[in-house]
């Protein structure tokens, strides 16, 4: 069964843009950005493995977070999606270059 968790749209020592002050296409570039950081970081093992980026609605507006996909009954899949939650590298800490 496919599973997922998000992760915020940035790294988690930068600051991000902030849904209610910045706009929604600078908070969808810094998502799309991120993502692709991700993905750099972390290439999918299978099909299985996939990684987008979902609108949520909040009282100041609308914001993403980042999805990370695989399915439970894959084991390569689920252990790539438990790497990138670990990120024991820091890969995805701060902005890559």
């Amino acid at each position: 069964m496919k599973q997922y968790f998000e992760m915020d749209p940035c790294p988690a020592e930068e600051d991000g843009a902030q849904v209610g002050y910045n706009s929604r296409e600078e908070l969808a570039a810094e998502a799309m950005r991120f993502k692709a950081q991700i993905l750099s970081a972390y290439p999918p093992v299978n099909e299985h493995c996939r990684v987008s980026i979902h609108w949520n609605h909040h009282d100041f507006g609308i914001y993403p977070e980042i999805r990370i996909w695989w399915d439970d009954s894959d084991e390569t899949s689920m252990e790539w999606a438990f790497k990138i939650e670990e990120d024991a590298e820091e890969k995805l800490v701060n902005w890559s270059e």
